[in-house]
């Protein structure tokens, strides 16, 4: 791998205690375990000032104050950091259309890229952002992925008739209100055959 700031080839150092996203995400509550940490042997790099180090994924650690990043990303060239840093956080082009009644019209842009954090494909999305904050999706969309987590839920409980998660799934489809979405509703049906099917006892709340 080489520095995102300088090019130079990346250097393995004594190995750190670094927490991955996913650790801090899923395990935040584990000791960390030691990894593999390279850092940038150019004594002229402002990355080696400012003593980044980085984790075989590309995961950066340490505090800026002189480095600047070739294209405004961290990662280095090439890792999976890189290109994630294109793929799920590049938002620079997204532009607001209009405000209306408190909703929110934008374009989002979205990408698909290389390890290099070359882009190899660039589309734009409408999204609309409701007033109090959260991204309104469709009925349609969420009947779709409703839909498919039931049926892999479904399909997982055939192979491991004792899988607690997949039970947990489906149940958490069953209890729905009046006023709930049109799409809770008929998720609700699905849900029922599934459980049906699978002979999982359920009661209603």
């Amino acid at each position: 791998m080489k520095c995102p700031c300088c090019l130079t080839e990346l250097e393995r150092g004594e190995d750190k205690r670094l927490q991955t996203l996913d650790e801090h995400v899923c395990r935040p509550n584990d000791e960390v375990c030691f990894k593999a940490a390279f850092h940038c042997p150019n004594s002229e790099c402002n990355a080696h000032k400012d003593k980044i180090v980085w984790n075989q994924d590309g995961e950066r650690y340490g505090m800026l104050e002189n480095a600047k990043w070739i294209d405004d990303n961290d990662g280095p060239i090439p890792s999976i950091s890189r290109q994630l840093n294109v793929e799920c956080y590049k938002h620079d082009e997204d532009y607001e259309l209009c405000r209306i009644f408190g909703w929110l019209f934008e374009i989002k842009f979205h990408y698909s890229a290389n390890k290099n954090g070359d882009i190899l494909k660039r589309w734009r999305k409408l999204q609309i952002v409701r007033p109090d904050h959260t991204v309104y999706i469709s009925g349609p969309h969420m009947l779709k992925f409703s839909v498919g987590q039931i049926f892999r839920s479904w399909r997982a409980l055939g192979k491991n008739p004792d899988a607690d998660f997949h039970k947990r799934e489906l149940k958490s489809n069953i209890n729905v209100f009046h006023k709930d979405e049109w799409w809770r509703k008929v998720s609700r049906v699905f849900a029922h055959v599934a459980m049906w099917h699978r002979g999982i006892e359920y009661e209603l709340n």
